[in-house]
């Protein structure tokens, strides 16, 4: 069965971004929204992550991340069910900060750059502090932006130390902060190659945060790490009574 899945999965892990991909691509000269080109990449988010083994995703407030324009989304990360869960769950177009790296790999990254993904290289603060203003200009115009604060995985599940820079952007720009928290996306595939568990994830979308109430980035981020730990618990709980409901 393990072996089985996880076969499917890198099948549609290629055939699928093959296909969702080109689909993306010819979609981008007739698509100034994003919209159409975003029915493709939910579609090939949903289809990946059912058969990783998200079989429920619970969202509260889910109608925030829907209105979300303008607005810098932050989030745990905890598993690559995370980004699925995310675009499964917004009817809006979200652009995500990905590693550069991931731009430079053949077809995946040419149709993330068609899907309006931002890239970033934290190996060069130039070019790094480039990329947020670009994202900031995007950000002003009206779109979403998706950035995991902690810049990496974490492997407890606790939430790591933030990074800096998406702060920075949201308080010199006065760009409004959407806190979020994911449980359970760990618990069905943490890393590795082999595509094993099967489960439910909650995801608690809280309300905006105002960057101009604060005096510094210190204060902003500070504030924004309690806020989404106390998500945490209000996640666990969604989580534990999907678990239950079954």
């Amino acid at each position: 069965m393990v072996i089985g899945r996880t076969l499917a999965a890198w099948l549609w892990l290629v055939f699928g971004t093959l296909f969702c991909g080109t689909l993306i691509t010819l979609a981008l000269p007739f698509d100034s929204k994003g919209t159409r080109r975003w029915r493709f990449v939910r579609l090939w988010a949903t289809r990946l992550s059912n058969i990783m083994g998200l079989e429920r995703l619970d969202v509260s407030g889910r109608e925030r991340l829907n209105e979300a324009a303008g607005t810098l989304l932050m989030m745990n990360h905890t598993s690559g069910i995370d980004i699925m869960a995310i675009i499964r769950a917004s009817d809006r177009p979200i652009a995500f900060l990905a590693k550069r790296g991931l731009f430079l790999v053949p077809f995946f990254g040419w149709y993330m750059a068609a899907a309006r993904m931002v890239s970033i290289d934290r190996r060069n603060r130039e070019s790094a502090v480039a990329s947020l203003e670009r994202a900031g200009d995007r950000l002003v115009a009206g779109e979403t932006l998706m950035i995991f604060p902690e810049g990496t995985r974490s492997r407890t599940g606790h939430l790591l130390p933030f990074k800096k820079g998406g702060f920075i952007l949201a308080h010199s720009r006065g760009l409004p902060i959407q806190p979020m928290v994911i449980r359970g996306a760990r618990d069905i595939h943490e890393k590795g190659f082999l595509v094993r568990g099967r489960g439910s994830v909650a995801m608690v979308v809280d309300e905006v945060i105002d960057p101009g109430r604060f005096p510094d980035v210190a204060s902003l981020m500070a504030y924004t790490r309690g806020r989404m730990a106390r998500c945490v618990g209000r996640a666990q709980r969604r989580l534990e009574r999907l678990g239950e409901a079954d």
